[in-house]
């Protein structure tokens, strides 16, 4: 099989792609050679879909860059993600031409290939190729974190049941060894200490510092081993008990089944938490889910409502914007914001960056 190589560093991407020939006569699938950044990437194309003849499909799987073979096989399972399905673009060029598509994270979705790599796949039609092209990604990393990826992000749903019994297991005064009251809301959550102060450093210092231990409870609690009392009364009592969650069982537990606007508030009240009280392993996961579940639908609302207060979640979603902007600005949510600018004080600030973004070539003189 005969392909080129054609690769594009810059700082904030990474642009890789393969020229391939007599195309529309390929009938099997063609494994392009892996590029390498932090992880190895495997582009394949396959020129038919399994279920539909009609259909071409490719696909990127990621694979840890390592050269240690036991490294190689704890990461399969563990990998993670510098790009998430936003920060991907795949794309097929003529050769000979300037025509080419690009795919977003409209048209792609997470894959995984039974090995335990994840990766992504989009689909076209098949009568969008031409014999002499190019199969290509562009990636834009937003930095998760460190190589592994956390276990709340990849690990398997902890069951409800098991989830249902610690919830009520953290209701209760009178459980083994919980020390710690949380006040929220009016509502109450028992926890150990060694469980707060194992998860985070915030709580390790509060603890290890001249704490005073409440002498003044109720009964209920004078009989009970609480020591700590922590009244929380910046964030609603789903957020916090989100949080504790977490600390017991390294998943995110959110209820996705409530509305979508409900839904929302929490992740986000859970990212603002995380941010405050410095649990960086929390806010990673949370930082997953709003990218995962970013869209055109909701990108407007995300940067304007959200994410314009933290610079990395700022730069993903804009960035997310300027590569959909034929979607996203005649999705409703931009157009609800733009009928509401006004509730937005950073309106015209963002928009102005949007617009420099997509014509970087031309320069302003704004008046004060």
């Amino acid at each position: 099989m005969n392909f080129q190589n054609h690769f594009q560093n810059h700082q904030n991407l990474h642009s890789f792609g393969f020229a391939l020939n007599n195309v529309l006569h390929i009938k099997q699938p063609v494994n392009f050679p892996p590029y390498l950044t932090s992880i190895e990437w495997h582009l394949t194309f396959h020129p038919y879909d399994d279920n539909d003849k009609n259909v071409f499909v490719l696909n990127l799987l990621a694979k840890s860059g390592s050269n240690d073979s036991n490294e190689n096989n704890e990461n399969n399972e563990n990998i993670l993600f510098c790009y998430d399905i936003s920060s991907i673009v795949m794309y097929t060029k003529s050769l000979y031409s300037n025509e080419i598509l690009r795919f977003g994270a409209k048209n792609i979705k997470i894959i995984e290939d039974g090995r335990g790599y994840r990766g992504y796949s989009m689909k076209a039609p098949r009568k969008t190729l031409v014999d002499n092209m190019i199969f290509g990604v562009n990636l834009y990393p937003f930095h998760l974190g460190a190589t592994n990826i956390e276990r709340s992000i990849r690990s398997k749903n902890v069951p409800k049941n098991l989830i249902s019994d610690l919830i009520n297991e953290l209701k209760n005064p009178n459980q083994n060894q919980a020390d710690v009251m949380f006040i929220i809301q009016g509502k109450r959550l028992y926890v150990k200490s060694s469980i707060l102060i194992l998860k985070s450093d915030h709580f390790k210092l509060m603890f290890n510092g001249n704490w005073k231990e409440t002498k003044d409870q109720e009964e209920e609690d004078k009989e009970s081993n609480i020591k700590y009392v922590i009244e929380i009364t910046d964030f609603n009592y789903d957020t916090v008990l989100s949080m504790i969650l977490f600390f017991y069982t390294e998943e995110l537990v959110i209820n996705e089944k409530e509305s979508f606007i409900k839904y929302f508030n929490n992740l986000w009240n859970l990212f603002r938490l995380s941010d405050k009280y410095l649990l960086d392993d929390l806010k990673r996961v949370v930082k997953y889910h709003i990218f995962d579940r970013l869209n055109i639908n909701n990108a407007a609302e995300m940067l304007f409502k959200y994410a314009w207060k933290w610079t990395d979640l700022k730069e993903h979603i804009i960035r997310f914007i300027v590569e959909n902007i034929q979607y996203v600005r005649n999705s409703k949510g931009y157009k609800d914001i733009l009928a509401n600018y006004s509730d937005n004080p950073n309106f015209l600030k963002l928009n102005t960056e949007i617009f420099l973004r997509l014509y970087p070539e031309e320069s302003f003189d704004f008046i004060n």
